[in-house]
């Protein structure tokens, strides 16, 4: 049995359908074209190598640890930063004292402390106005004054900076003048719970039963005319003798009869 041969229009078909045309782009249609396989890229190979240790590089900068930042600095507010530097202030400032009372110290003949608990601010000053200009009053820390006398001619007076203390800075040799003022405030106030503590003078400690000596002391003038006094006794002495000589001599000079006659006026003088 033969066979004829198909149809012009189905062998035209079947061309068509085994060789479909391109899409064109006045279709309205997109052209999606296959992307490279397993990630390729369709750049040359030199463009592949340069952007390969160009990755090399990133890696290997990034694997370096970069230095961290310094740590925040705390939050101190004016309060805790004032506390700190508290202890440095009040260091400075108990120095500070110190050196002034040492400046007080500098010529001082006399050093005394006076009980002055309850006394008021303007009883203080009232005993400060009736000093001497070469007496002052101050009152000071115990522990301030201490450290002052450290090491100094006043050091005995150490266990006296105990309670509440004013301290009588005389800077003169006369004693009794300088400690008046403060007697005759006590008797006038009739305080005698505050009385003085001690005292230190010519290197000497005196407690508050040895006061009586430094009040009874003689003042410079006083001294003076103690001085002048025993000077002028020997210079009295003297010319008493010699007065006493020379009428002796004047009287074995004169004639008998005149000396007999000047024996009984003598006698009755």
């Amino acid at each position: 049995m033969q066979y004829s041969s198909p149809p012009k229009e189905t062998d035209q078909i079947a061309n068509r359908l085994s060789s479909p045309k391109p899409i064109s782009a006045t279709n309205g249609l997109q052209i999606i074209r296959p992307g490279p396989l397993n990630g390729g890229s369709t750049k040359p190979a030199t463009h592949n190598r340069s952007e390969q240790e160009g990755k090399k590089k990133e890696d290997a900068h990034a694997r370096i640890p970069e230095p961290s930042p310094p740590p925040p600095r705390p939050m101190t507010s004016v309060r805790s930063s004032a506390a700190s530097l508290l202890p440095s202030i009040r260091g400075a400032a108990e120095l500070v004292r110190q050196e002034a009372l040492r400046r007080e110290l500098d010529g001082c003949q006399l050093l005394a402390g006076i009980w002055c608990h309850g006394l008021t601010v303007a009883q203080l000053r009232s005993i400060r106005a009736s000093l001497p200009p070469t007496a002052r009053l101050l009152v000071t820390k115990n522990s301030d004054m201490a450290a002052a006398v450290a090491g100094t001619r006043w050091e005995a007076l150490r266990p006296c900076a105990r309670g509440m203390n004013a301290w009588l800075f005389v800077r003169s040799d006369e004693i009794p003048p300088a400690l008046k003022p403060y007697r005759d405030f006590q008797k006038e106030w009739k305080l005698q719970l505050n009385d003085f503590t001690g005292a230190v003078y010519e290197g000497r400690l005196y407690g508050p039963d040895d006061f009586a000596k430094l009040e009874a002391m003689p003042t410079r003038a006083q001294s003076y005319q103690y001085l002048l006094g025993c000077l002028q006794m020997p210079a009295v002495n003297v010319l008493a003798v010699l007065r006493a000589r020379q009428e002796a001599m004047a009287q074995a000079d004169k004639p008998p009869a005149e000396a007999e006659a000047a024996a009984p006026a003598a006698a009755e003088k």
